[in-house]
């Protein structure tokens, strides 16, 4: 039976999860507890009352949100991030970037990262006229703190230090005190912002650069999975997304791509070209540096399946836009990288080993329109175009919309049944629009390097010939 201390401090971590998304490690449970113990002291209430003060008293809730967030920032935090602005990106901005400049520091905490920004920025991209600096937390205490600009020596490590010298002559951990020179506070708008939120109003659109590190590794994958749908939605086509390293293989989107400089890994949101584009998968893609346990449970019914497609085919996107993207001993993961594998032996002609993979794909996930896409692809690929066409049709009996299948159809029978495959083309050409309409991009691995408007120029075409010709 759970004690009533612990099934109170359960609600406390509830509501702490409710309040700001974070799932509070363990390892700051002895801390909480201790503040609660204090405050329902010097209060004189029960921890049940507490709670409730909390949840209805503004000022009592900030200094809780002071209490259980987690504020460990230092200036320059991961140097290895601001050298990557220096030598790659600020260059690339001095060209390309007319236009004001704009740097989000998203959970800012007590200001560190957004002041290390505007420093770097101001130093290096001294002609800029026009740049802000938004710094955004669920804090207001913290904050607050990064408003006043005033800093102890725990503000400066090792790390950054090769970047202390633009803060100015004080800047080191040998001072008491750090006072943030005016100039770079002027550059910095802060704001309390719960990323949890559903709502980013505050923050502008075309942000060039955002840096939100350390935050994601203590949400939820649904909540973070919103949380980075929300920050890229307010990203400039090509702008940059930095995370902490431990959060990269943790993370992957259909508008990011993965870069990669001396080691050092971010994200760069993709030209509306791009997040249209085919993939191609490739070796690394199939590899996993982790062992998991390839479990399945027992076979599920065939509308559970559909289900898990929808989640196989998020996770088949976020490894083609991030290869070191791990969910490893998660179901839906381990079928990713098996239908990636799958693909990656029919696009390189090892038909026999895409034949062996497919059937263990079946075997340990089922049948859907994908499974029988494949085999359609590889009855194809061994000019056998009758069975090919019967298994791209079984696919298009379980997703009428799927218009790989329907392409591959159409493309098999406009020299033997013309009229079917007009009809096949204008299906395609009309499920293709919905397809890019809908901005999810979940077929890029089917499409061999190519994007969809391709296929939908190519159905053009040949809906024009056809027709000239009276199919």
């Amino acid at each position: 039976m759970i004690s009533a201390e612990a099934y109170c401090f359960e609600k406390v971590l509830s509501f702490i999860e409710t309040l700001t998304g974070i799932t509070l490690p363990e390892t700051n449970y002895r801390f909480v507890q201790s503040y609660i113990a204090d405050r329902t002291g010097a209060l004189k209430i029960s921890a049940e009352d507490y709670l409730s003060l909390v949840k209805s008293d503004a000022a009592e809730r900030d200094m809780f949100l002071d209490a259980v967030t987690i504020n460990e920032t230092y200036f320059f935090r991961e140097q290895k991030h601001f050298r990557v602005l220096v030598e790659n990106i600020f260059p690339e901005i001095r060209k390309n970037t007319p236009r004001q400049l704009k740097i989000w520091s998203a959970a800012c905490s007590t200001g560190e990262e957004a002041i290390s920004l505007a420093a770097l920025s101001a130093s290096f991209l001294g002609n800029l006229t026009d740049l802000r600096v938004y710094a955004s937390d669920i804090n207001p205490l913290a904050v607050g703190m990064l408003q006043k600009g005033v800093y102890g020596r725990n503000s400066f490590r090792e790390d950054g230090s090769d970047f202390h010298s633009l803060l100015g002559k004080d800047a080191s951990d040998s001072v008491d005190v750090f006072r943030t020179p005016g100039k770079y506070l002027d550059l910095i708008i802060p704001l309390q912002l719960n990323l949890a939120d559903e709502s980013y109003d505050p923050v502008p659109e075309n942000i060039d650069i955002v840096f939100l590190r350390n935050m994601l590794i203590y949400v939820r994958t649904g909540m973070r999975s919103g949380i980075l749908d929300r920050i890229v939605s307010h990203m400039t086509p090509g702008g940059y997304l930095f995370l902490s390293s431990s959060e990269i293989p943790l993370l992957g989107h259909v508008e990011l791509v993965l870069q990669n400089s001396d080691n050092c890994y971010f994200f760069r949101k993709k030209q509306p070209q791009e997040k249209k584009a085919g993939i191609i998968p490739d070796r690394e893609m199939i590899i996993q540096p982790y062992q998991t346990k390839n479990t399945v449970t027992a076979k599920t019914s065939y509308e559970n399946r559909r289900v898990l497609l929808s989640e196989i085919l998020k996770h088949i996107s976020r490894r083609l836009n991030n290869p070191v993207y791990e969910q490893p001993g998660t179901d839906a993961f381990i079928a990713a990288v098996d239908y990636l594998k799958t693909m990656y032996f029919l696009n390189s002609g090892e038909l026999e080993k895409a034949g062996e993979a497919e059937e263990k794909l079946i075997e340990k996930w089922g049948e859907n329109e994908i499974t029988d896409y494949f085999r359609g692809i590889k009855f194809l690929r061994n000019s056998d175009y009758d069975r090919a066409v019967k298994l791209f049709s079984a696919a298009l009996r379980q997703n009428t919309g799927f218009w790989p299948a329907i392409y591959q159809r159409a493309s098999i029978e406009k020299d033997r049944n013309p009229g079917k495959a007009l009809r096949d083309y204008k299906d395609c050409l009309r499920s293709i629009d919905a397809y890019i309409r809908s901005g999810n991009f979940s077929y890029q691995f089917l499409l061999e390097g190519f994007n969809a408007r391709y296929f939908a120029e190519v159905c053009r075409g040949w809906i024009s010939r056809m027709e000239k010709k009276g199919a």
